[in-house]
């Protein structure tokens, strides 16, 4: 009864904003009510953002935006899915070690439900790369004391709180 009451109130629920607030409930919603092309549309945004911040840390400034873009949007993803396969599998042998009962599945599934708050990162850095793509694709030390780079940073820190 209480379970059934506690769906019927989960029915409402947002998995993109209501992770900052509700996390368990957000994560579980989505293990037993979202189906896996929902967890593939997460794969594929969290592994774009991931790609993009990746970009950040190269020295890749001699390439264009737009070139940075497909290449964050084709690797980034297949490297998110990779990391989700094998994170899945550690959590659940780690698991079992001390008695846990969540399935490969379920753990797949929480995993990137997990990294939501990084897709809101995606416009951020989608922005910043696009106006000043010298800042972005620059070697950090190159960049040092500037103040888009302070601000962006700034920005993105708490966003991703």
């Amino acid at each position: 009864m209480v379970r059934e009451e506690r769906i019927k109130n989960e029915r409402g629920l947002n998995p993109f904003t209501d992770i900052w607030l509700r996390t368990r409930e957000t994560v579980r919603f989505v293990i037993e009510q979202k189906s896996f092309k929902f967890i593939i549309l997460l794969i594929v945004l969290t592994g774009f953002a991931s790609g993009l911040i990746g970009m950040m840390n190269e020295r890749s400034s001699e390439m264009a935006p737009w070139a940075a873009i497909l290449q964050a949007l084709v690797t980034g993803p297949i490297g998110s899915a990779f990391g989700y396969f094998l994170g899945a599998a550690v959590l659940v042998l780690v698991g079992r070690l001390f008695k846990g009962t969540a399935t490969y599945q379920d753990m797949f599934k929480a995993l990137a439900t997990a990294q939501i708050p990084q897709i809101w990162l995606l416009p951020l850095l989608i922005i910043w790369l696009l106006a000043s793509p010298d800042t972005f694709l620059a070697d950090r030390t190159d960049v040092e004391g500037s103040p888009i780079v302070a601000i962006m940073s700034i920005v993105m820190a708490v966003v991703s709180i």
